[in-house]
């Protein structure tokens, strides 16, 4: 089986996060969007972000060997 790019892995989770932060900005600034359920969804909301870095995310070595071998500035 095929894995990821380093690179596409991030980007997943960086659209993932969007997710979550759309509902705590919804949240925080009473727009309402979910009506009485914001709260349960900020909560999912963070759970799905969870999910999707645990299984799409990249790996703690993946980021460790990143680090080490990306060129300096």
């Amino acid at each position: 089986m095929r894995t990821l790019p380093f690179n596409a892995k991030r980007a997943i989770v960086a659209v993932a996060a969007l997710v979550p932060l759309a509902c705590l900005i919804n949240w925080y600034f009473e727009f309402n969007a979910f009506g009485r359920f914001d709260k349960k969804v900020l909560i999912a909301s963070f759970i799905f972000l969870a999910g999707v870095m645990r299984y799409f995310g990249p790996t703690l070595r993946e980021i460790e060997e990143y680090r080490r071998t990306r060129p300096t500035l």
